[in-house]
């Protein structure tokens, strides 16, 4: 029955839509108390000048709370994000570098972090070192993220629950081809739906 495939696709898509606006609402909150450390930190360097025993701790606590970061966060580019973490940490140990500059780059790579956020994205790759499986991806901010064949028949998609990559509904499929030709500009952006899952809040 049309009327009832409609009203189903119509409650399946006000679904989607308000687990964004939770999640969106959240990153608006998170974003805003960035700029606000982003700041005083800005500050504290300002009042302290060069001083290591001053700030050192700081910038110490700041590359592994990065690091945590993104190991709890999808796994776009973890590799590549690791490694600029990795950077980051031996950097503050060369006497070499002013405090200043290490508070820079630190400040840089928190920045990177945030337009992840914000950008839509595809690329190609393999899912893990130990697989032959050539596949792109599709990343929209930290809302989807996406395997799938270069022929598209088989898709998988990252489940926050199971932290793990789980198979992508058929039903998806007139989205899937969207979103690659929005991501590549050869499309004009649309409303995608995909199985999207707002994040819970931690537990105090």
């Amino acid at each position: 029955d049309e009327t009832k495939r409609m009203l189903t696709e119509y409650q399946s898509l006000q679904t989607q839509n308000d687990a964004l606006k939770v999640y969106t609402a959240q990153m608006k909150t998170l974003v805003a108390d960035q700029e606000k450390a982003m700041e005083d930190l800005r500050a504290t360097i300002t009042r302290a000048g060069d001083s290591r025993r001053s700030v050192m701790p700081l910038a110490r606590e700041m590359v592994a709370a990065l690091r945590q970061f993104v190991l709890n966060d999808m796994p776009f580019q973890r590799e590549k994000r690791l490694k600029t973490v990795d950077e980051l940490q031996s950097m503050l140990s060369d006497a070499d570098v002013p405090a200043v500059t290490k508070f820079q780059r630190i400040l840089e790579a928190y920045e990177l972090e945030r337009n992840y956020g914000r950008t839509v994205r595809v690329w190609r790759g393999k899912v893990n070192q130990d697989s032959d499986r050539l596949v792109e991806f599709l990343q929209v901010g930290r809302n989807v993220f996406i395997n799938s064949d270069l022929d598209r028949g088989h898709a998988m998609f990252w489940d926050r629950d199971e932290n793990a990559w789980r198979p992508l509904d058929k039903d998806y499929q007139r989205s899937l081809q969207r979103a690659f030709r929005v991501a590549r500009r050869s499309a004009v952006p649309e409303l995608l739906v995909f199985p999207v899952k707002a994040p819970q809040p931690q537990e105090q």
